[in-house]
Parts: structure tokens; sequence; C-alpha cells
């Protein structure tokens, strides 16, 4: 049986069905896969994880922050750095981040959101 190859943009192509020790493929990563281990542990529902899941979601979660800050960056008006309000946009507007919004809400003023406050409870 032919072996699949897993590919990224940064690296060249590495097997998926290769075994190798835990320090190799934590050395292709960004993230340090015991904290994201010690993360998948902590679901309620948790089995046995394999280090082939822990690989692959690691792997996942840098290819997702990559491309919210792709996609903020290329969306920001001033295109010299990625600021908060790049990030709040892009989860406001993307109906596909929109899980996002109670992490990563727009920027409210402590003054804009008394004044709001004071109008609701004028209003009522």
């Amino acid at each position: 049986m032919a072996a699949m190859q897993v590919t990224s943009v940064e690296e060249s192509s590495v097997p998926a069905t290769e075994s190798s020790s835990s320090s190799a493929v934590s050395s292709k990563l960004s993230l340090p896969s015991a904290r994201v281990k010690t993360i998948m542990k902590s679901a309620p529902d948790s089995m046995a994880i394999s280090q082939d899941a822990v690989f692959l979601v690691a792997r996942a979660t840098e290819y997702f922050v990559a491309h919210l800050a792709t996609t903020a960056h290329g969306s920001n008006s001033a295109g010299g750095k990625l600021d908060y309000r790049d990030l709040s946009h892009i989860v406001a507007s993307d109906s596909a981040l929109c899980f996002l919004k109670d992490v990563v809400p727009k920027k409210v003023l402590a003054r804009d959101y008394f004044a709001s406050l004071q109008n609701s409870a004028g209003n009522s």
C-alpha cells in the first residue's frame, strides 16, 4: 500500500504512515505537542490519544492561525502590521469565523460602553 503524504507549504512532504519519535515529530511543529496533548486530554469525553492525533490537531491549529492572520492582514488598510482590530473585524465579518465572536470581540471603549448602558437604562 502506498504511503499517504501530508504536504506543508513551508517544508517538504512527510509520510503520514512513517513512525518516528515524538521529538522528530515535534520539531516539525510550532506548537508544543505536550501542551496540545494536555488540552486534548482536558476534554471530558477524551479517550486514549495517539501521537498522530496530537500531530494532526497541532498542524491543523497552525494552519488555522496562519489562515486567520493572513486573511486579517490582507484586509488591513494600513498594510504594515496586524492589529487586534484587524482580527476582530475579520471575525465579525466572516460567517465561517462566527464561532470566535466571544473570543475575539470588537473592541469597545469604556466610555462608549457606559454611554450605551445609560441609554439602555434611560429607555427602560
